[in-house]
Order: structure tokens, then C-alpha cells, then sequence
């Protein structure tokens, strides 16, 4: 009746019948982390459009000197004329607000993150140009 146990054991290299799910589960996981990776790094050109057009009404930046950002582009060229003292209003320590509103109001939330470690005025900038010409290669 259980004859095939014996052949069961010559090809499976695991001890128990737990290991063996142990390690299926193992490899699922990790299957579904690479899919999900792969998804949240596909760019279509809608995305990209959507990440490069303005905010909609009510989601603009309002920066501490009185301009008002309505999208990537317009983030950058704040950036390079903004005073350390704006900067320092919007990216210390405890916060980033440039990459809050780029995830929250733009959606782009691989900007974000990148962003929300940077600290450095230019290095932000730079950050953020790259992607709009990345972005611009799908529309």
C-alpha cells in the first residue's frame, strides 16, 4: 500500500514531510517577493505621465518662502534657488516634506524613499532630475 515511500525517499532530499513544506514555503515567499519587486518597478507610459503632470487642485507644495510646486520639475528649479534656511524648514531631522508630498500628492513612491534619506540640497536635486529623465524615456 505504501510502496512508494521508498521511491518518495530516494528523491526527496528532506527528512521529514515538514522540511520539505518548511522549504516549499521558503521558495514561494521568496517567488512572490521577486514578483512584487519586478511590479513595483514596471513604468508605463500613463505612470509616467502621471508622475511629470501637475498635482491635482488642493495637493500643491507650499514652500516656507511663498512658492507654490505643482510638480517634479517645478521641485527642482525651487531647489536650486531655495535658501539653506527653506530647505532646513522642509528637510531636518525629524522630516521631509518633499518626499511626503512626492509620495502622497505625485504617487511616485520610489522618488520618495530616495529622497527621504537625502539631506543635501543638491544631492535632493540631482535625485530628482534623474528621474524626471528617466521617467521622460516612457512617454
Amino acid at each position: 500500500w505504501f510502496a512508494d515511500v521508498d521511491v518518495h525517499k530516494y528523491f526527496n532530499p528532506y527528512d521529514t514531510p515538514y522540511d520539505a513544506f518548511i522549504n516549499f514555503m521558503n521558495v514561494l515567499e521568496d517567488l512572490k517577493r521577486r514578483i512584487e519587486e519586478i511590479e513595483s518597478n514596471k513604468i508605463t507610459r500613463d505612470i509616467a505621465i502621471k508622475f511629470l503632470s501637475n498635482v491635482k487642485d488642493g495637493e500643491e507644495f507650499y514652500c516656507a518662502d511663498g512658492k507654490i510646486l505643482r510638480n517634479l520639475r517645478e521641485l527642482a528649479e525651487a531647489l536650486k534657488t531655495m535658501s539653506p534656511e527653506v530647505f532646513s524648514h522642509h528637510v531636518n531631522p525629524w522630516k521631509n516634506d518633499f518626499s511626503t508630498w512626492i509620495a502622497n500628492c505625485i504617487g511616485d513612491i520610489k522618488l520618495a524613499e530616495k529622497i527621504s534619506k537625502l539631506k543635501d540640497q543638491k544631492l535632493m536635486r540631482k535625485a530628482i532630475l534623474e528621474r524626471i529623465r528617466y521617467l521622460k524615456k516612457f512617454i
